[in-house]
């Protein structure tokens, strides 16, 4: 998974808003979950440590994503980075 930082992540959730919030009101939030862990294996390798980090980050970012969402996308971009930076979650 080439390593994006903070901001760019929620950058691109950002720039999918209204295609997010219309899954979320249907009831497919799971297409976001899929399209999260799509995106982390664009790097196509036999190591195992790199096929189980980038699921674990996957996961995590989903989680994050979630939550994030579920409040209403309220936090900024450089909130979001603050907030992670201070619990050393992701650069």
């Amino acid at each position: 998974m080439e390593r994006k930082n903070t901001v760019e992540i929620f950058q691109h959730l950002l720039s999918m808003c209204n295609e997010i919030s219309a899954m979320y009101k249907a009831g497919l939030s799971h297409i976001l979950m899929q399209h999260i862990n799509e995106c982390s294996k664009v790097q196509q390798t036999d190591d195992l440590s790199i096929i189980y980090k980038n699921a674990f980050t996957a996961e995590g970012i989903w989680d994050l994503a979630n939550e994030w969402v579920i409040r209403g996308m309220e936090e900024s971009l450089e909130e979001m980075k603050m907030l992670f930076q201070s619990q050393k979650l992701l650069t």
